[in-house]
């Protein structure tokens, strides 16, 4: 398990997450939403090693241009608990996301 926290300022924050939904695609979906927390959950299934890997990422709105980006991200270990660097990927390609908005 891995895991990140981003701060993205200066962009519209609802812009931002429907972004971010639209660049996983279906492999990302709102699980939760309030008026300051947003809940996405990116699965992706890895051929190499025949496993998932999954990342829960948690929006922490703190005003309409400022949020906290929570990033967890686990799985992909075969029977023997080997990774192959899986949920490494998966978490750079999360974090790549948001170097757009100077994160």
């Amino acid at each position: 398990m891995k895991k990140e926290i981003l701060t993205v300022k200066g962009y519209n924050t609802d812009q931002v997450i429907e972004e971010f939904c639209l660049y996983f695609g279906s492999d990302a979906k709102i699980v939760f939403s309030n008026e300051s927390v947003r809940v996405v959950v990116v699965e992706k299934f890895f051929f190499r090693i025949k496993n998932d890997v999954a990342a829960t990422v948690i929006f922490e709105l703190r005003s309409q241009d400022i949020m906290d980006v929570h990033i967890i991200v686990a799985g992909g270990s075969d029977m023997m608990g080997f990774t192959f660097g899986v949920y490494k990927s998966m978490i750079k390609k999360i974090c790549k996301f948001f170097e757009r908005y100077g994160v």
